[in-house]
């Protein structure tokens, strides 16, 4: 099992490039350098990925949205 911490991680980053799909997701885990780093070497599969923000999503995009604001008020 994909610790909750690397999931959630991989949706919010995957989220913040407009990767919405957990297939997206899943490739970038293989391919992508910055989510290589964010899953410590991890290979979560779509499955696993769907799972968990269908699970929690509510609070992904509370926790989305707050991060949006934060970023919003720093002005990056």
């Amino acid at each position: 099992a994909i610790d909750p911490k690397i999931l959630l991680k991989v949706a919010l980053f995957g989220y913040s490039r407009g990767m919405i799909s957990s297939r997206s997701l899943e490739r970038a885990c293989i391919e992508n350098i910055t989510f290589m780093a964010l899953t410590c070497g991890e290979h979560p599969d779509h499955s696993s990925i769907a799972a968990f923000v269908s699970s929690m999503a509510e609070e992904i995009e509370d926790l989305f949205t707050q991060v949006l604001l934060y970023v919003m008020k720093r002005g990056f």
